[in-house]
């Protein structure tokens, strides 16, 4: 029985038997962000530019892309040298929802110790 060669590229679909075009240089291999590193002082402008904004939020405080948008062009104009990757919206609503849940842990917490 013949042994395959795993390791070499095949120029045919095994599922519908037709060919494959292969293109050199794109990779199946996924590639990641680097990822955010905040500063205190940029979460705190963070929550300063948000709690100022706090009308552009629903009473659960969730604010709508265009807000996180210009949250981070914000950041990115306050702090010329950022450290890590961008501080994207979708960063920017990421550290929201953390420091939120943060505090509201918290809350809980102290809440917890005070009352039982």
């Amino acid at each position: 029985m013949p042994h395959s060669d795993s390791s070499v590229e095949s120029t045919r679909s095994h599922r519908s038997q037709g060919s494959v075009n292969i293109v050199p240089g794109l990779t199946s291999e996924r590639t990641r962000k680097v990822p955010a590193r905040w500063t205190v002082d940029e979460e705190r402008s963070l929550i300063d530019y948000l709690s100022n904004h706090r009308s552009e939020a629903g009473d659960a405080m969730t604010f709508k892309a265009t807000t996180f948008r210009a949250a981070a062009e914000h950041i990115k104009q306050k702090f010329a040298h950022q450290q890590g990757g961008e501080k994207t919206a979708e960063a920017c609503k990421t550290k929201w929802g953390n420091v939120r849940l943060d505090k509201i842990y918290y809350y809980l917490l102290i809440f917890s110790v005070i009352y039982l």
